[in-house]
């Protein structure tokens, strides 16, 4: 996991839930203060909104950095770190 102040896209990085907004996803602040934003499809593979409820401000937890925008925000991924979920393994039940 990167812990330095300058993360870029491809990065491991521990951030802290500031905000929820149901409609868009979670926001975070990163160790240097810059904002990102995990959308609601990059939460997670199952229900996003049952995943985005379990969600609290003040959350701390691990994401991949997937995109910079051009104002120097990031777009985040929890989704990322998280195993696949294959369909065949509902089927099997």
């Amino acid at each position: 996991m990167t812990t330095y102040n300058n993360p870029s896209v491809g990065d491991i990085i521990r951030v802290k839930i500031t905000s929820i907004k149901p409609d868009l996803g979670a926001f975070a602040k990163m160790p240097n203060g810059v904002d990102g934003l995990i959308r609601l499809h990059d939460i997670s593979w199952s229900n996003q909104s049952v995943t985005l409820s379990s969600l609290s401000e003040g959350d701390v937890l691990d994401v991949k950095v997937i995109k910079e925008l051009p104002d120097g925000k990031l777009n985040l991924s929890r989704k990322n770190l998280l195993p696949i979920i294959s369909s065949k393994a509902y089927l099997c039940r």
